[in-house]
């Protein structure tokens, strides 16, 4: 579990990419159910300060909080049961939005695409020199009454597991929450080998339409 003791705003893709490191290995994440409700259909219910969701129950999670001074960033993943795909929620309160935007020259949401992408990528060409990049589709979409930007992209032979490259497809979601103290950024993270990705899309729009998110926090005991 990603643990409250981090302090510093780390790269989006070092969390998926330790998440992933466990995967390539075989290694077993731990299924926290402690805090979720089962749901018709074999699904959990879990919720948090920042937003509400359902998700598969052979699927696994963890959950953090990333906090600095006068700030913090909610973090949340589902790792698919095939352990092949990774569902990245981040969600950033006023302060934390501030900070990376002025760090990284940001001005908008669909800023934050390009960037997290480029992010994914360079890692991919540390594993692979020869791994491919392509941008499949981006725009505007909405999401439970936000305005969201997506981009979806796929990385060939985009990492390694033993002697094999995988296919990556992922795709990507960020937007804005108005609250009375200002912005809050939220990015939507949908990573996997491609072949998981596929198999494991549909869940992510169930997923995806169970959400509720909170313009302001919600006080949650453990969210």
């Amino acid at each position: 579990m990603i643990r409250r003791i981090l302090r510093a705003r780390l790269p989006l893709v070092i969390f998926i990419l330790i998440l992933l490191s466990f995967l390539i290995a075989g290694s077993i994440i731990i299924h926290i159910t402690l805090t979720s409700n089962l749901v018709n259909g074999g699904w959990l219910h879990i919720k948090t300060n920042f937003y509400e969701l359902n998700f598969p129950k052979d699927w696994r999670v963890d959950r953090g909080e990333i906090r600095g001074e006068n700030k913090s960033i909610s973090i949340f993943n589902l790792v698919s049961a095939d352990l092949r795909t990774i569902l990245h929620l981040r969600f950033y309160d006023e302060n934390a939005t501030r900070d990376f935007m002025q760090e990284n020259n940001l001005t908008n949401a669909s800023q934050v695409l390009a960037l997290e992408s480029q992010q994914l990528y360079n890692w991919s060409l540390t594993q692979n020199e020869n791994a491919t990049f392509s941008i499949e589709e981006e725009g505007l979409m909405e999401l439970h009454g936000y305005k969201a930007y997506y981009m979806l992209i796929k990385i060939d032979d985009g990492y390694k597991g033993g002697d094999t490259f995988y296919n990556v497809t992922c795709l990507i979601i960020s937007s804005f929450i108005n609250s009375e103290n200002g912005e809050k950024l939220f990015e939507i993270i949908f990573y996997g080998e491609r072949s998981s990705w596929e198999k494991n899309h549909q869940y992510f729009e169930e997923i995806m339409d169970s959400m509720r998110i909170f313009s302001s926090e919600e006080r949650i005991p453990g969210g």
